[in-house]
């Protein structure tokens, strides 16, 4: 076998694909990518025509294990990190049926609270914390508050309670985003879709907070108070997955935090809030719902690329915004699993060459462009793989057809029919039995392809009867 066909793991990441960037988080984002991780003890099938057994589980995993990281970002080796705990709010005792507000100067916040009946009322405490010796409950009664009366119309009154107090304005949006990363942090398959979950909850924070701040103060806030993992989840909050009536709306939310993000020198935090965010939009954002958030995510991919470089990144600004601006050009950048995106991005970014002109002549989809396709699969191919060559033209031959990539992407990675395992295993059989890609296009849809079925069921028979003489000889020994 020429070796396998996954990621460019070698010493030196930037010769190798674009890697995850944040894989331990795809369960608790609560997006599905693939259908290679199954519930319940059900072996998932193959759905390759023909053959319902489990695919071969001795191949390699396509996920890259390293962090991402683009590849000449500065601070490659700051790996985001969970935000230390944060203590959990005072339990809140029962609210006193008297009308008789405590001393201010005596009570505690918890207290301040206890008294409060609406966010009117948390303003006026809020306003009467004017002490040297009380500014310092100022940030606790703020969260108290966010958990008393956490519901979206409360929050709401509340940010507009103070948007025009210089004062308090800072201090509650600051608590929004914390919040809204914290209840992120907590999502989970199960919860993301209810109304009254911890991601629904989240992003009404965050559109709360993005009410009252905006451009360069709200990117320094962000920049400066938030840890890298908490602008992960802060991203994750603004995800596509929402109703379609509501995409509209969380698209000029991610074009006003790009706008602000840009507007301040880049952190390790604002690169995490602008990778996550890559990864979450769809070509919708740019074409139909907020076309200026193609120039805003250029800007921040383009910085993100060369942050040390302000003309290069201009430059990168430029390239990528004309893709981002095209149909063709969003389809190819913001579509698929994060996997997708990541190898597209990172071709992208290896070879500057790509513009929007390299497929002013080409039909179908952009990603099937031939050399598109082959500049992919040499981020696929291992570096050191033997013959990387001959298998890196191989594979983009593969790539450069619709079958090619249905098989190895799920064409735009939405197909959960066929789990990653299955592919990579299908991968391996084309290459392993010299399968072209003529051959595939024999049939339109490939999982049906007599060539490849027979290949796999071969690979498959012959995989079992190592297996079952190695179960007879430790059976006899």
């Amino acid at each position: 076998m020429p070796g396998p066909v996954g990621d460019a793991r070698g010493g030196d990441a930037r010769g190798g694909d674009v890697e995850p960037l944040f894989p331990q988080e795809q369960k608790a984002s609560g997006r599905e990518e693939s259908s290679a991780t199954t519930s319940g003890p059900r072996q998932p099938t193959s759905g390759v025509a023909g053959l319902s057994c489990p695919p071969v589980r001795t191949l390699p995993d396509v996920q890259p294990a390293a962090t991402f990281f683009f590849a000449n970002a500065q601070n490659q080796d700051g790996v985001c990190s969970a935000p230390p705990p944060r203590s959990d709010a005072q339990t809140l005792p029962a609210v006193q049926n008297t009308n008789a507000a405590p001393s201010l100067s005596a009570a505690s916040p918890a207290a301040l609270i206890a008294n409060c009946h609406d966010v009117d009322d948390v303003v006026k405490v809020l306003k009467g914390l004017t002490g040297r010796d009380q500014q310092r409950y100022v940030v606790d009664v703020v969260n108290l508050a966010l958990r008393r009366f956490g519901d979206v119309d409360h929050i709401n009154n509340l940010v507009e309670a103070v948007k025009n107090n210089p004062a308090l304005r800072p201090i509650v949006v600051e608590q929004l985003v914390h919040r809204a990363a914290e209840l992120e942090s907590k999502g989970t398959p199960e919860n993301r879709d209810t109304l009254d979950g911890p991601h629904h909850q989240a992003c009404a924070y965050v559109l709360a907070a993005l009410k009252a701040m905006d451009g360069e103060a709200l990117g320094a806030l962000i920049a400066q108070k938030l840890l890298p993992k908490e602008g992960e989840w802060l991203a994750k909050t603004l995800d596509v997955q929402n109703p379609s009536g509501v995409n509209g709306l969380l698209s000029q939310a991610r074009q006003q935090l790009l706008s602000a993000l840009n507007s301040v020198p880049r952190t390790d935090t604002t690169g995490a809030v602008v990778q996550t965010l890559y990864l979450l939009m769809l070509p919708e954002d740019t074409i139909i719902y907020c076309p200026p958030l193609a120039a805003s995510l250029a800007t921040a991919l383009g910085r993100e690329f060369y942050p040390q470089l302000a003309r290069t990144a201009a430059a990168e600004k430029a390239r990528l915004q004309a893709f981002l601006q095209r149909p063709e050009g969003a389809a190819l950048m913001l579509t698929g699993t994060q996997e997708r995106r990541q190898r597209v991005l990172g071709t992208l970014q290896r070879h500057p060459v790509f513009t929007v002109k390299t497929f002013e002549h080409h039909n179908g989809p952009w990603v099937i462009e031939p050399t598109f396709a082959h500049a992919l699969a040499k981020g696929i191919v291992p570096a050191n793989a033997p013959n990387r060559e001959a298998l890196a033209q191989h594979i983009g031959e593969i790539l450069a057809t619709e079958q090619g990539q249905e098989i190895r992407f799920g064409w735009y990675g939405f197909d959960k029919k066929i789990n990653l395992e299955a592919r990579m295993e299908a991968m391996l059989a084309i290459i392993d039995n010299g399968i072209t890609a003529k051959d595939l296009q024999q049939t339109k849809n490939p999982w049906e392809n007599p060539d490849l079925v027979k290949a796999i069921a071969a690979k498959r028979m012959v995989l079992a009867g190592i297996q079952r003489r190695r179960a007879h000889q430790v059976h006899k020994t």
